[in-house]
């Protein structure tokens, strides 16, 4: 971003308000490479000898986005109903 920020990413582009602009809505690529950077910090927790984790997914943040259909509005495998928001990887 221009002033030095980041890019928000979220399953979809759906701004906060219109005070703020939306964020990226994350690509099939994106989204595994997330999985996959979350399991690669689990398992580097695990070899420094940590035994327990937690992933805070309360509103606003990444998990709780895309569990929610207010910002999940895909119509992909990651969305497009309560069934896809809440499955597995």
């Amino acid at each position: 971003m221009a002033d030095g920020g980041w890019q928000v990413l979220a399953p979809s582009a759906v701004a906060y308000d219109d005070a703020y602009p939306a964020p990226e809505a994350m690509n099939a690529a994106a989204i595994a490479s997330m999985v996959a950077d979350f399991a690669d910090a689990a398992r580097r927790a695990l070899a420094a000898g940590i035994g327990i984790g937690e992933i805070h997914a309360a509103h606003g943040y990444l998990l709780h986005q895309f569990l929610s259909p207010l910002t999940n509005r895909r119509d992909d495998g990651y969305g497009d109903g309560f069934d896809q928001r809440i499955r597995a990887v």
